[in-house]
């Protein structure tokens, strides 16, 4: 896509992206921001905030932004530790908001006071109007993914990644296929990927059951990478033992790894996988379709925005329901899900044509020229 220009004024304008801490989420949207606005010549500060939402005993020092444009990155539940004190300095504030199944009163009351205020996605647009957010006051944002980070490796690249993460030395022959990732690239074996920092709240257990109804002669290896949390550890613990006769063809890799580490991570695989019970973007499915990597999720919460079905992705059913203190319950369609997955193991064309055309298009709707220049628009509007 080519570079556009923007006008004079624009780039002049100063902005602060303020960033809720705590949150890797968080501090990947606020860095995806920033370089997406240098990509058009903004050049964006940020600020980190605290690490507990709870928290507002120690504000931010907003008292030399007073002419600055200040896009909050965050959850509602941010609403006084951010955006309270950007106001209370005298900034023009956008707020950038993710929702959770449910939003406070007060808080939409407050909401509702802005000219309007943007989202990430349809998905968490549809739950703040579900609590009383009036439509006309929330407009959504993609977050913005850096093309030049999250891209193809070469073959040097991932041979020497396959050096980091297999074991071939010797006789393995006892040893799971998933002890030894160089060897399965060269048997064209498929390898399905899913990240999150638990697995089970990004759709593990739906997903288990799914690979349970395959011909156990279709040959696939599953990767899940999560972080080294306590409550990682016990869903991880509950998602294994559900694995059964599988364990030997499932990979968990758990650690806190680089940016660089992640897209090696994510170029090895076939095939990225996430059947999220809550999403409000669905980062790691744009930032697989930016390395060439078709995706297969499911038809609720965000996931569904994030690929174009039948073109980056394969989309299976689900049920969404409501508990008696109104949350969203959503899962996969088991069957449906089990269906998507055998479509794409048995036909290396169609992964083939999903991945292959799945960057292009991703730049086209992640890149960071676009999502700045909607932000821009967005901000020269919001500040007339």
């Amino acid at each position: 896509m080519g570079e556009k220009n923007i006008d004079t004024q624009i780039i002049s304008t100063k902005v602060l992206i303020l960033v809720a801490g705590g949150w890797i989420s968080f501090m990947n949207q606020g860095r995806g921001l920033q370089a997406a606005l240098a990509k058009v010549g903004v050049d964006a500060q940020m600020i980190l905030v605290g690490v507990n939402p709870l928290d507002i005993s120690h504000p931010p020092d907003l008292s030399g932004y007073g002419d600055y444009v200040v896009v909050i990155v965050g959850s509602w539940q941010d609403y006084n530790r951010l955006i309270v004190p950007a106001l209370q300095a005298g900034c023009k504030v956008l707020p950038w908001l993710v929702s959770d199944d449910k939003v406070d009163s007060e808080i939409v009351e407050k909401l509702n006071q802005f000219p309007w205020f943007l989202t990430t996605s349809e998905y968490c647009r549809s739950i703040f109007i579900r609590h009383g957010v009036q439509p006309d006051k929330v407009r959504v944002l993609y977050e913005a993914i850096d093309e030049d980070i999250w891209q193809p490796s070469t073959s040097q690249q991932m041979d020497e990644f396959l050096d980091y993460l297999s074991i071939d030395e010797g006789n393995q022959i006892a040893m799971p296929i998933s002890f030894n990732l160089r060897k399965a690239k060269s048997d064209n074996i498929p390898i399905l990927l899913t990240i999150g920092g638990d697995a089970t709240s990004k759709g593990a257990i739906e997903i288990i059951s799914a690979l349970h109804k395959l011909d156990s002669a279709i040959p696939w290896i599953w990767i899940v990478k999560t972080l080294p949390y306590e409550y990682s550890f016990r869903t991880s613990a509950d998602e294994y033992s559900n694995l059964d006769d599988l364990s030997g063809r499932v990979k968990y890799i758990v650690g806190e790894f680089s940016s660089k580490f992640l897209v090696q991570l994510m170029n090895l695989c076939d095939i990225y996988i996430a059947a999220s019970r809550g999403e409000g973007f669905g980062l790691p499915l744009a930032e697989a379709q930016m390395c060439g990597k078709m995706v297969i999720t499911h038809d609720s919460t965000s996931t569904r925005e994030i690929i174009v079905t039948g073109k980056t992705g394969l989309l299976a059913e689900s049920s969404v329901s409501m508990s008696d203190d109104g949350k969203e319950i959503v899962r996969a369609n088991i069957d449906s899900l089990a269906t998507q997955l055998d479509y794409a193991l048995r036909d290396v064309q169609l992964r083939n044509s999903l991945s292959g055309q799945a960057r292009d298009i991703a730049v086209g709707r992640f890149g960071k020229q676009v999502i700045a220049e909607k932000l821009m628009e967005y901000i020269k509007e919001y500040t007339k």
